[in-house]
C-alpha cells in the first residue's frame, strides 16, 4: 500500500508545516547525537552521558504543562515558530558554546533545548487537525 500524499498537495499550509519540520527534526537529530559525543569526548564517562536525559528529562516535563496552556490560549502558530526560531538559534550557537572542556554547557543547552521542545510540543501536535480535515489525517 503507498502513502497517500493528497494532503500534501491540498493544503498548502499542511505542506509548509510538514516540510518545516522535516527541517526541524533532522536538526534535532543532529543533536541527539552531538550532545551525547560531546560530553562523552569531554569526560570518558557513560554516566555524565547518562545525565543528559536526566537533565532533560525535568524541563520537558515541567514545561510540557505550560506548552499545552499556550497552545489553547495563544496563537498556536506563533508558538511553534517562536520556539523553533529559538531552537534554531541554539543549534547555531552550540559548537561556539560547548568549545570549552566543561561539559556543563552541554547540560545547559540539553536542558535548553528540551524545555522549548516541551512548549512547543502540544501546539505543533494541535495543528495538523486544524489544518487537515479528519477524513484525510
Amino acid at each position: 500500500m503507498w502513502i497517500d500524499l493528497s494532503p500534501l498537495r491540498k493544503y498548502p499550509a499542511f505542506r509548509n508545516l510538514y516540510f518545516g519540520q522535516l527541517v526541524s527534526v533532522l536538526g534535532t537529530s543532529l543533536s541527539f547525537v552531538a550532545l551525547p559525543y560531546d560530553v562523552y569526548r569531554k569526560t570518558g564517562s557513560t554516566a555524565s552521558v547518562g545525565l543528559i536525559g536526566v537533565i532533560q528529562l525535568v524541563p520537558l516535563v515541567l514545561t510540557g504543562f505550560w506548552g499545552g496552556a499556550l497552545a489553547d490560549s495563544g496563537n498556536r502558530v506563533r508558538l511553534v515558530i517562536g520556539c523553533e526560531l529559538a531552537l534554531a538559534f541554539g543549534y547555531a550557537l552550540y559548537p561556539a558554546v560547548t568549545q570549552g572542556p566543561s561539559p556543563m554547557p552541554c547540560y545547559i543547552l540539553a536542558g535548553i533545548f528540551a524545555a522549548l521542545s516541551g512548549i512547543h510540543r502540544p501546539a505543533l501536535d494541535s495543528l495538523t487537525p486544524r489544518l487537515v480535515p479528519a477524513e484525510e489525517i
